[in-house]
């Protein structure tokens, strides 16, 4: 790999928000868990949405270092979204509904009869007739074939097959004395942990060895040859050393059960106390089971999907919990008696599946099982339809899941609705509000072969019973392909890999004998990954890649496994004592690898590599484990290391609280994409969380004292706070506030001869947000973000990188990249080991530093510790680092035309030099550079930069050395000289900012003679003393009634030597909106100079006001819509003033309004229901703005109302009426005629021809049809301003029409 960076003036984009959670587990039957366990399932995909570095920035490396802790951090959160992949199951039906399908074999129904026992007596002396005993039979016999008992001639009884001399005895522990044949009714199985089984031999006395033998003796003996139990009672025993003999009664289970009462089988299960039940979505019904002699089984969700109530072939597994008897699930503490209620949590949205659902319960020996209807209320408020194959060509299909969710909600009362598909391919969703919804549907249960759903979701605005909402399963229009191989680059056959969409369906492949995959997709986002279930063997499962695939495109992603050679072993303690069911991660660059912790805490991990290939470990630990933490730092640990010790301890110190919405002061709400970091600021250790559905959050940290931080991709966090933990919770909720997303920018890469770049890597962001992305086949790139001021990097092979930094207003924003073009001319190619032992070291950076410029090329060694990357020909300073080394560099590298190979052997550091870096405020200074040099050998020279934290580690050889420091913004610094001496020296470096004037604001005046919502301000530039400032930002505090509010407004470049600048800038709301005396209503503003991407300093605030004496404009035209004796509709075009506030409707019954009746409204259309036969009525409309001002009036209309009984309701043809308003923002009406129930479609395209939007499709009920278009595409999202048609298609007859939306 090869990629083009700068080497000055990168900002340090690579923005570290990783959440790492204790995880909770399902019903597990001996404390273990398991990776399809639904809690687990859904705390894992919490993780994934938690972990900002996924969507923040994908990667820096061309521009960046990261210090050994943020790569460890990036690292353990890759794990957790690869771990998240592979938990997931195949399909996602919503962020609401997570239905899943197994291929899992179900249970098989069996019958509880009757436990025969059998019982028989025996004899046994060495003889050749009668060497072998069978229990089944009773026969004795000198054929050893499938014989139980054998006596040899050596005073040996032994127990097995004709094998016994060959290691595969039978199995047997001894009773009491007391015991008595006849008074066994059950014995131990024989995978009983706490029995111990044996195969020794009996024996006599004077014998050689063996367990002794006398009567009375009861065993209890597992007959691997008939795989049953049976009980023997030794009735005679002849100790005689020639011919040992003995008798014995015993009795055999025929079923093979360890029970032998001859009762029924006890195992049964009731739902609400019953074998069935009916009930209404969202319910929790209880389950009981009534456990056998085992005290443990599996409890099953399936679909009963030929709705017979019982379980058979057509049914479909969704969901397997384990269980056992009184552990942290069972709800009845009572023997023998599992009870539990189905929650919310555990069901995770499949009870509000509409459906017909079994829940079977099974143990080792038997099955028992109930089924649930689950139905919705019937409602007024329903959205229905039909799903067919091939555009309705095809025919309907059943068992196809339809869903529905609120758009914006987050109480119960909207939760989501589930159906399934009928044998007509309808569904039918009741709910229970109006409210815009989005309804999806998907193949969870694989009833097409592959077929994906178009469109994917509907948007319904839902104000009754829409109908003709159909979907139309479809071959997918684009692939994703490659292959999975191998280290050694063999092709690995039979491996799942998933597209799991962002925004749609998920589909998966398998992989064919020569490693090839193809996974047909819809265009979209995806993460596509290995299903590490399907492995052959034990592999390192690498990270997954996300990928954009546009309308059919092929998009290749391939996948390199690493089979493992190594273990990591190790033991976790809880306590100080070990603890078994824990799962233990280890996490690098190459994917991760994980086992679970046995009964004395040991687990050893299979992993890939030798001793210079590192990984992390961390563990996931259940809910009930959340006073739990990992307190030993487990980074940095070489495949093979064994000892390894991960130290768990119960803390009752931390915080809890809630993320909460500092704008509307509520609790933030299914929001996964936030977090919260607290940093022991003496130890430097991190701790993460985030928060539940509801927005609330705890987390315990061992005592001390820690900085807090709180944000995530879409919210802006608190300032960093201190607080000190004792050995307490404190309730500490956390403030963010909501990111806007109101700017665009777009833009293309092109190269120096303007033309387009496809591929080509776009990164963006700031201190508050970054993002990247590729360009599109035509070099094309778009990023919806936040106002700001932002630094921006464009790349791809072959071209030099370019970097620039430019603000990005309220609104559009355009950017385009010219990317220089270099000829690959020669090549740097080598292998970096450890000078020690001649590992091959991995992952190590390789830089290559041109002489003629800035450019730089960058390579990373593979697992080999091999690197290669092309470059031009010319002179080079090659630089190699890797976070557990020392940096090494060469001087005057010649290219020509030729591969320059160089060999690097990394020395392992004695020790170095580590602290952090503050200002002279005492916060930590971030992305500052600390270089350290030899006293001895200045030329000798080692860096490192610092992180969010200031904190920096330099690793280096023995030696004293001079400690330098310096960052944008501030005075560089000689902190000293430290002597490292086989450790590490710990400092702290404080810098002082540069001295600079800071900008001055003469006056803010109101911009005369405007709508309002803009001043004019004036300020003088100031500068630094060695020169004027590159630039200012100009910032507004304003104080609303709801509090202050702070917003970057605009940035303004430096203009030479002006002394003043002049600029008109927005204000939020006009003064008159609240007050009468203008002067109470204040927006203030302060201006920002800066002197590089780091260094600036803040002027001091003045104040001003807005005032809006300017009347908004007259609404359109207005328009009678409909006038009957049922009411009077008019409607009119929505007046442009930007500070629209509502319209005034005025009735009269003369045209001089002098007794008019008013009414106020926000619509466009209004209908007054207050009218009488044979009256005259007079309408006007006028527009009020914010701050009060009036409109001048419309046009007046004029209406007679005449009976319903004159008008004619059923049209006499078909049409389509011209849309009103007409232009609109941002809905407008549209009416169709049908003299007959018809099947009808009602479609939005653009003037390409693309179809935006379908409002109807379906069949429709003869009459006057209305419905509405709000403006939005088929995934909901706002279109541009523009001319846009509307057609209507009947069976035989096509219409069309224009309409100009105005945004």
């Amino acid at each position: 790999m090869m990629s083009i960076f700068k080497l000055k003036g990168i900002p340090w984009l690579l923005i570290l928000s990783i959440m790492i959670m204790a995880i909770p587990m399902s019903i597990q039957a001996d404390g273990s868990t398991s990776a399809t366990n639904i809690e687990q399932i859904k705390q894992l995909r919490q993780v994934q949405n938690q972990s900002t570095i996924l969507k923040n920035l994908k990667a820096n490396a061309v521009s960046v270092k990261a210090t050994p802790e943020q790569e460890r951090m990036l690292r353990l959160s890759n794990a957790l979204t690869r771990a998240n992949q592979q938990a997931l199951p195949d399909m996602e039906a919503s962020p609401r509904v997570n239905l899943r399908r197994t291929d899992r074999p179900l249970p098989q129904t069996s019958t509880s009869a009757l436990r025969d026992v059998y019982y028989g007596s025996g004899a046994m002396s060495f003889h050749p007739d009668s060497l072998f005993f069978n229990f089944m039979t009773g026969l004795n016999s000198g054929d050893s074939t499938d014989m139980d008992v054998r006596i040899t001639g050596n005073e040996m009884l032994n127990f097995g097959n004709e094998y016994v001399n060959y290691g595969d005895p039978s199995m047997l522990y001894w009773l009491s004395p007391d015991s008595t044949l006849d008074g066994i009714t059950y014995v131990d199985p024989i995978d009983d942990p706490t029995r111990v089984w044996t195969d020794i031999s009996w024996a006599w006395s004077g014998g050689n060895g063996g367990l002794p033998l006398a009567v009375g003796n009861i065993w209890v003996v597992y007959a691997r040859t008939s795989q049953m139990y049976v009980v023997l009672e030794v009735t005679e025993a002849i100790p005689d050393w020639t011919n040992p003999a003995f008798s014995f009664d015993y009795m055999i289970q025929s079923d093979g059960s360890n029970i032998f009462d001859g009762t029924p089988s006890l195992f049964d299960m009731t739902v609400n106390g019953d074998y069935t039940d009916t009930l209404e979505i969202g319910s929790n019904p209880y389950f009981e089971i009534t456990l056998d002699n085992y005290m443990y089984g599996e409890f099953a969700v399936i679909w009963d999907g030929n709705h017979n109530g019982t379980l058979d072939d057509g049914d479909i597994g969704l969901e397997f919990y384990d269980f056992m008897d009184n552990d942290i699930h069972d709800e009845d503490l009572t023997t023998g008696v599992f009870g539990f209620t189905y929650t919310d949590e555990m069901a995770d949205g499949l009870n509000y599946l509409a459906d017909d659902l079994l829940f079977v319960a099974f143990s080792e020996m038997d099955m028992a099982e109930t089924s649930v209807h689950f139905y919705t209320l019937p409602s007024p408020l329903s959205v229905s339809g039909a799903i067919y194959e091939n555009n309705g060509g095809g025919p309907p299909l059943e068992g196809i899941v339809v869903w529905a969710v609120y758009e914006d909600s987050e109480d119960d009362e909207h939760a989501s609705v589930v159906v399934v598909t009928d044998a007509a391919g309808q569904y039918h969703l009741d709910l229970p509000d109006t409210g815009n919804v989005m309804i999806g549907s998907e193949d969870h249960f694989y009833m097409t072969e592959g077929l994906l759903p178009d469109p994917s979701h509907h948007f319904v605005n839902v104000q009754g019973a829409e109908f003709g909402y159909n979907f139309y399963y479809i071959a997918p229009t684009s692939t994703i392909e490659g292959y999975v191989y191998d280290e050694t680059g063999a092709p690995i056959e039979g491996v799942e890999v998933k597209a799991d969409g962002e925004d749609g369906p998920g589909a998966f492949g398998i992989t064919s004998p020569t490693g090839y995959y193809s996974i047909g997709v819809m265009p979209g986002d995806y993460d596509v990954s290995i299903e590490w279930e399907t492995l052959p063997g034990a592999y390192v499962v690498p990270h997954s890649e996300f990928v954009f695939v546009g309308d059919f495109a092929v998009t290749t992603v391939n996948f390199t496994l690493h089979a493992a050679n190594n273990f990591i072993v190790g033991v976790v303690t809880l306590d100080g004592l070990p603890i078994e069911g824990v799962h233990v991660v280890a996490v690098n660059e190459l994917g991760f690898s994980m086992n679970m912790s046995q009964g004395s805490g040991f687990f050893d991990i299979p992993v890939f590599g030798g001793p210079e290939t590192f990984y992390d470990l961390m563990v996931w630990l259940p809910d009930e484990m959340s006073d739990v933490v990992q307190v030993s730092q487990n980074w940095g640990v070489p495949a093979g290391a064994e000892g390894q010790m991960i130290a768990l301890e119960t803390i009752s110190g931390g915080l809890f609280g809630y993320f909460i919405d500092a704008e509307t002061n509520e609790p933030i709400m299914d929001t996964y994409d936030i977090y919260l970091m607290m940093r022991d600021i003496d130890t430097g250790m991190q701790f993460h969380s985030g928060p539940d559905y509801d927005g609330y959050y705890e987390i315990h940290v061992p005592p001390g004292l820690y900085e807090v931080m709180a944000g995530g991709m879409e919210w802006m966090g608190p300032q960093p706070d201190t607080v000190l933990i004792a050995d307490i919770l404190i309730e500490h909720d956390l403030y963010l506030t909501e990111m806007s997303f109101d700017a665009s920018l777009e833009g293309y890469v092109y190269d120096q001869d303007g033309i387009p770049i496809p591929y080509a890597q776009i990164q963006i962001g700031n201190e508050g947000w970054g993002a990247g992305m590729e360009t599109d086949e035509f070099g094309y790139y778009y990023f919806d973000l936040p106002v700001g001021y932002y630094y921006a990097s464009a790349w791809a092979d072959g071209y030099y990188m370019e970097y620039d930094e430019f603000p990005v207003n309220p609104g559009f924003n355009s950017y385009n990249f010219f990317l220089e073009h270099f000829e690959v001319e020669g090549a740097i190619a080598g292998e970096v080991y450890d000078a020690d032992s001649g590992t091959p070291i991995m992952d190590a950076n390789v830089y290559a530093y041109s002489h003629h410029g800035e450019e730089g090329y960058w390579s990373n060694t593979d697992a080999d510790g091999e690197f290669w990357f092309d470059l031009p020909n010319g002179n080079y300073d090659v630089v190699v680092e890797h976070w557990d080394y020392p940096p090494m560099w060469i001087d005057e590298i010649t290219v020509s035309n030729d591969t320059t190979y160089l060999d690097f052997a990394m020395v392992l550091p004695d020790g170095g030099v580590e602290g952090y870096v503050y200002d002279d405020m005492g916060f930590p200074v971030w992305d500052a550079e600390v270089v350290i040099f030899s006293t001895t050998d200045p030329g000798n020279g080692f860096w490192g930069y610092t992180d969010d934290y200031g904190y920096f580690n330099i690793p280096t050889m023995n030696g004293d050395y001079d400690v330098y420091a310096r960052a944008g913004g501030y005075d560089d610094v000689y902190y000293g000289m430290v002597g490292v001496n086989d450790n590490w020296v710990s400092i702290e470096i404080y810098l002082q900012e540069h001295n600079a004037a800071a900008p001055e604001i003469n006056f803010i005046f109101d911009q005369p003679n405007d709508q309002g919502r803009w001043v004019r301000m004036q300020f003088w530039p100031g500068g630094t003393e060695w020169g004027p400032f590159s630039g200012y930002s100009i910032w507004r505090t304003t104080n609303t009634p709801d509090g202050p509010i702070m917003d970057f407004v605009d940035y303004l470049p430096n203009h030479g030597d002006w002394d003043q600048y002049n600029v008109v800038l927005p204000t939020l709301v006009d003064s008159s909106a609240y007050v009468t005396d203008p002067m109470e209503y204040m927006s203030a503003f302060f201006v920002t100079g800066h002197w590089d991407e780091h260094g600036f300093i803040d002027g001091e605030p003045s104040a001003g006001y807005s005032v809006d004496n300017i009347h908004p404009g007259i609404p359109g035209p207005l328009a009678l819509m409909n006038s009957t004796e049922d009411g009077v509709e008019i409607g009119w075009e929505r007046s442009m003033a930007h500070d629209f506030q509502y319209f005034e409707v005025y009735r009269a019954t003369n045209p001089d309004f002098t007794d008019a009746d008013v009414f106020a409204t926000v619509e466009t259309i209004y209908t007054d229901l207050d009218v009488n036969i044979g009256q005259t009525y007079y309408y006007m409309v006028s527009a009020v703005d914010a701050n009060g001002n009036l409109s001048e009036g419309t046009n007046v209309v004029t209406t007679s109302i005449v009976s319903v009984d004159d008008l004619e309701m059923v049209p006499t043809a078909y049409g389509l009426s011209q849309n009103y308003p007409n232009p609109f923002n941002p809905s407008t009406r549209i009416e169709f005629a049908l003299p007959e129930a018809s099947e009808v479609s009602l479609e939005i395209y653009n003037l390409l021809g693309q179809k935006v939007r379908t409002l109807v499709n379906g069949y429709v009920p003869a009459g006057y049809i209305n419905t509405s278009w709000d403006g939005l595409d088929q995934n909901g999202k706002e279109i541009s301003s523009g001319t846009y048609i509307y057609r209507l298609q009947t069976a035989d007859q096509t219409f069309s029409k224009k309409m100009v939306l105005m945004r």
